[in-house]
C-alpha cells in the first residue's frame, strides 16, 4: 500500500469499535478467506477489507473512505457477479459481523442485521413461526436480494420480498444514518425496495413475515423435493409442465433446471416442485408430471427451513454469472428451445459443462391475492408482474469462456425473443449490470430514482448507476 492508503488503513484501526477488524493483503489466510465468494466472475483484490461490528463502524467507514476519496463496496453474502468487487485502492466494507437477527412472534416480524445469510433467517425466524418472504439459496445474504427486488419460488403465495420491507436503518453517502420507513424519509423507503444499493449502505432491516397458516398444512410443512428425467422425456414431460402451469387452481411453484449428469454430456432435466398444502393434494395436482415416470422422486413434507436444499448444491470455486429474463408463460416450444440451448452450450464449450438454465414459476390463486394486500410503493413494481422467470448461470473455470458463453446466453435470447417467449425485454437488476437501466426500470420508475439519486448521492459514492 502506499503511504495515503496506510494512513487511512491506521485511521480506521483507531476509529473502529474493537469488535471491527480491518484486514489488508498482509494479513494473508485471514485476509484470502474474506475474499472467497459464490462466483470468481470478475474477482478483484482490494487493499483492504474491513469488517464493522455496530452501525457506528459503517458510518465512521463511510465518513473516512468519502473524506480521503477511497471507493468501496459493501459486501453480505458475496453471491453478486460484480457489485461487491472492488480493486485497490478500493476497499470491501464486509457485513459479515453484523449477524444479529430479532424476532416478533405475535406481530410476525423480523429485524436482520447486514450480514445474515438467508439459512440462519429462516432456521431462526421459524422456531417462532414466522416464516419470511427470502431467496432460493441458504448461502444468499438477505440483504442484497431484498434491496435488488427479491425473486424466489415463493411469490405465488408471497409476492417479491422488498414487499416486505417495513423499515430499514441506511447510512447515506453523507455518513449519515437514517431511520427509514412509512413515516421517515419514506422516498429512501420506495428505493431500497428494489434499487436500494444504490442509496447506501442498510445495515439492518425489518420485514413482516408470515404465520403457519400460509403453507396450509398443519405443521407449516411444504411439498417438495426433486423429479428427474433424461432429456429423451423432454416430449411427454414438457406439455405435462404446461398443464400444470396452466392450472390456477392450486398455490404452487416450481424450478426447472436444465442441465448434464455429472462426468456426462447427457442432458437432464431437473423438475423442483413447492406445493402448498397436503401430500394428497399435491400428488394429484402434480400427476401429469409424476405419471412421465422420474427416473428420481424425491418429493415429501419437508420443513420450512430446510427447502432451500432442493435447488442448492455445493459448488466447487468457479467462475459463474446469471443472465436471465421474464417469460410470458409456460409454453413446450420455449421448453424446447432452453434444453436445445444447454446443450449446444456444452458441445460449443466443454468448460461449461457445470452452467445450468433454470425456470423459476410461480402461481398465484385468485383466492389468495388478498393476502398480499395493498401493493406498497416500490422502484420494483415494473417487474412485480412477472412470475416466469429463465436464469442462465454461466459455470467455467477458463476466463477464456466468457466470449462464448456469454454469446450462447445472448443466442437463446434472441431466439426467445424471436418466438414471443419474452414478456419483456428487462431482467431482473441484480443480475446484471449490462442491460440498460431504462429496461429495468421502467414505466417512470428510472426518471423517480434519478431525481432521488441526485438528492442523496450526487457524487455517486454509491456506484455513477442512476447519475
Amino acid at each position: 500500500m502506499n503511504s495515503e492508503l496506510d494512513s487511512f488503513v491506521a485511521s480506521l484501526r483507531t476509529s473502529l469499535s474493537k469488535e471491527a477488524d480491518v484486514l489488508t493483503p498482509t494479513d494473508g489466510e485471514a485476509f484470502e478467506r474474506r475474499l472467497v465468494r459464490w462466483s470468481e466472475y470478475d474477482r478483484k483484490t482490494p487493499a483492504a477489507i474491513v469488517l464493522p461490528a455496530t452501525d457506528a463502524d459503517i458510518v465512521s467507514t463511510v465518513k473516512l473512505a468519502v473524506q480521503c476519496g477511497i471507493p468501496f463496496v459493501p459486501k453480505a453474502g458475496g453471491h453478486s457477479p460484480g457489485w461487491s468487487v472492488i480493486g485497490a485502492p478500493g476497499i470491501i466494507i464486509d457485513l459479515g459481523k453484523m449477524n444479529a437477527i430479532t424476532v416478533d412472534a405475535d406481530k410476525k416480524q423480523a429485524t436482520l442485521q447486514a450480514g445474515v445469510l438467508t439459512g440462519e433467517a429462516n432456521e431462526a425466524t421459524a422456531a417462532h413461526g414466522v416464516y419470511l418472504c427470502l431467496g432460493s439459496a441458504d448461502s444468499l445474504g438477505v440483504m442484497g436480494y431484498l434491496l435488488g427486488g427479491g425473486l424466489g419460488f415463493f411469490m405465488g403465495i408471497m409476492g417479491v420480498a422488498s414487499d416486505h420491507i417495513l423499515s430499514a436503518k441506511l447510512v447515506t453517502a453523507a455518513g449519515d444514518l437514517l431511520t427509514v420507513s412509512s413515516t421517515s424519509h419514506r422516498d429512501l423507503l420506495y428505493a431500497i425496495r428494489g434499487a436500494g444499493q444504490f442509496f447506501g449502505i442498510v445495515t439492518e432491516v425489518t420485514l413482516q413475515g408470515f404465520g403457519p397458516s400460509i403453507f396450509r398444512t398443519p405443521d407449516a410443512s411444504i411439498w417438495s423435493g426433486a423429479m428427474v428425467f433424461p432429456a429423451s422425456k423432454a416430449p411427454e414431460v414438457f406439455p405435462a409442465m404446461e398443464q400444470v402451469f396452466s392450472d390456477q387452481s392450486q398455490a404452487h411453484s416450481a424450478g426447472v433446471v436444465f442441465t448434464t449428469l455429472p462426468g456426462t454430456t447427457d442432458p437432464i432435466i431437473v423438475y423442483i416442485p413447492f406445493f402448498f398444502g397436503d401430500s394428497s393434494a399435491a400428488e394429484r395436482f402434480f400427476a401429469p408430471i409424476i405419471s412421465c415416470g422420474p427416473v428420481v422422486n424425491s418429493c415429501m413434507p419437508r420443513p420450512f427451513a430446510t427447502v432451500n436444499k432442493m435447488a442448492e448444491a455445493p459448488e466447487a470455486t468457479s467462475i459463474k454469472k446469471p443472465m436471465g429474463w421474464p417469460l410470458r408463460s409456460i409454453r413446450v416450444q420455449d421448453l424446447h428451445t432452453i434444453m436445445d440451448a444447454v446443450v449446444d452450450l456444452r458441445k460449443e464449450c466443454p468448460d461449461a459443462k457445470r452452467s445450468v438454465y433454470m425456470l423459476i414459476l410461480a402461481r398465484t390463486p385468485a383466492e389468495l391475492s388478498p393476502t398480499f394486500g395493498p401493493e406498497p410503493e416500490s422502484a420494483f413494481a415494473c417487474q412485480r408482474g412477472f412470475m416466469t422467470w429463465v436464469e442462465c448461470v454461466l459455470n467455467y473455470e477458463d476466463a477464456a469462456s466468457k466470449e462464448v458463453t456469454e454469446a450462447a446466453v445472448s443466442r437463446l435470447h434472441d431466439r426467445l425473443v424471436d418466438s414471443g417467449g419474452l414478456a419483456e425485454d428487462t431482467s431482473f437488476q441484480n443480475w446484471t449490470r449490462d442491460m440498460p437501466l431504462e429496461k429495468i426500470y421502467r414505466d417512470g420508475h428510472l426518471e423517480k430514482l434519478q431525481g432521488l439519486k441526485q438528492r442523496w448521492d450526487p457524487q455517486g459514492i454509491f456506484t455513477q448507476y442512476l447519475l
